[in-house]
């Protein structure tokens, strides 16, 4: 079931054209960027506006996110596209009840790329974003944000299985 219904600005459009110094609607972040706001005219997967960190001389580890709440127990898809300077230890992440189920980044330049995280949740909400490991990265963005909810059967619970086994491998 399409459940982005539940993101508030999913698709960064909600406060348009704002410039680098300003909020966008639903989101939040903690790195030190000094510019903050809305772009547009970027390419790969950004349609639209997007939500962009930039700092000149380096942004500080920190997050882009947004807390979903009433939602239902179960296993959830997360999207989202992304652009980092850098790979080393970015990733797109679904966190819910003390447990972290991430997706790391693997195209690092101006160009977003889409990403996808398998998760369990449960308790009733969410946090969804991108974790920023800033290793002296100066720019980071988001856009196309959407959940997707397969359930509490079985076969929804394989999706996250196979999702944190093939992680494991990768990292082994």
């Amino acid at each position: 079931r399409f459940m982005t219904g539940y993101i508030v600005n999913p698709n960064m459009e909600a406060d348009g054209d704002q410039g680098y110094d300003g909020t966008v609607t639903g989101w939040t972040y903690t790195t030190d960027a000094t510019n903050h706001g809305t772009l547009n005219g970027q390419t790969g997967a950004f349609t639209g506006h997007a939500f962009e960190n930039w700092k000149s001389a380096g942004l500080t580890d920190g997050k882009i996110y947004q807390t979903v709440t009433d939602m239902p127990d179960g296993v959830y898809r997360f999207d989202l596209a992304a652009m980092v300077r850098t790979t080393t230890n970015q990733f797109i992440y679904v966190k819910s009840n003390n447990k972290t189920f991430r997706t790391y980044l693997s195209a690092a330049n101006e160009t977003a790329a889409a990403y996808s995280v398998y998760a369990i949740a449960s308790g009733g909400s969410m946090e969804i974003g991108l974790d920023i490991n800033a290793s002296g990265i100066d720019w980071a963005a988001i856009d196309n944000a959407a959940l997707t909810y397969y359930g509490t059967g079985a076969d929804a619970y394989e999706l996250v299985h196979t999702q944190e086994k093939t992680l494991l491998n990768t990292i082994a």
